[in-house]
């Protein structure tokens, strides 16, 4: 593994992943998690970009879960409230089809990537810092 990424060209820093984004001529800001943890936060964001979210998957390499030794970058694509819950519909490159889970799922999960579990793996990457930060581009 290098500091920020691994040998095979993963992005495990989030600062790496902003300036790729400006390379490529996009408007790119590092956001605290907290700012889209109500939907009305993440549907204002969407109205002219995207938020690109890392989180941990499942064992069925799509869902969020918590205390993953795995993450993946998912594209919100739409949020929602229904009923009670506040749901995202997300997307990652592994899979043709969205996730759909609540809000909260998602934020816990990338919260959960700072857990002593994480830290101690052989998935931990030297200057990872994707926990607690997520990316909005704005495409204006």
């Amino acid at each position: 593994a290098r500091a920020g990424g691994s040998a095979d060209g993963e992005v495990f820093q989030m600062s790496l992943l902003r300036d790729i984004a400006v390379v490529l001529g996009l408007q790119p800001a590092v956001m605290d998690v907290e700012d889209v943890r109500h939907y009305q936060q993440v549907d204002e964001i969407l109205k002219d970009g995207l938020v690109i979210f890392p989180y941990g998957v499942g064992s069925d390499s799509r869902s969020p879960a918590d205390h993953s030794v795995r993450a993946h970058y998912g594209v919100v694509h739409g949020v929602c409230k229904l009923g009670t819950s506040e749901v995202a519909v997300v997307s990652h490159g592994l899979s043709a089809l969205p996730v759909v889970a609540c809000l909260s799922t998602w934020v816990s999960s990338n919260l959960s990537l700072a857990s002593p579990q994480a830290e101690s793996s052989d998935w931990h990457v030297d200057g990872f810092d994707l926990r607690g930060v997520c990316l909005k581009v704005s495409l204006l």
